[in-house]
């Protein structure tokens, strides 16, 4: 897998980050203000909300683990005369998916 495919692979996660934070706010979060403990509101709360950042997330890093793991490659650059590396999507996905779930709704 290409970095560059890994990196197109975040949209669909991206997608389910946004879905998932959605519904927390729409359907979780009016949900827990009818429990009567208020311990077990923030914790389910909590957990809904952690995991629609997490599951996105966990499952992309699962998915593109074979190009995370690739060896670092440089490539000498002779018009410039210097070492370029290209650029590896072990963080940009990640970032992708968390700022798409987390600013959709808020």
């Amino acid at each position: 897998m290409t970095p560059r495919t890994a990196r197109l692979i975040a949209l669909p996660f991206a997608l389910a980050a946004i879905l998932l934070r959605v519904g927390i706010e729409f359907w979780l979060k009016p949900l827990t203000w009818r429990i009567d403990s208020d311990a077990a509101a923030l914790l389910a709360w909590a957990a809904g909300t952690a995991g629609s950042m997490l599951v996105p997330v966990a499952g992309y890093l699962l998915f593109t683990r074979a190009a995370r793991r690739r060896p670092a490659t440089y490539r000498l650059d002779p018009v410039n005369r210097r070492f370029t590396a290209p650029a590896a999507p072990a963080w940009s996905g990640p970032w992708a998916i968390g700022a798409a779930g987390w600013r959709a709704v808020c």
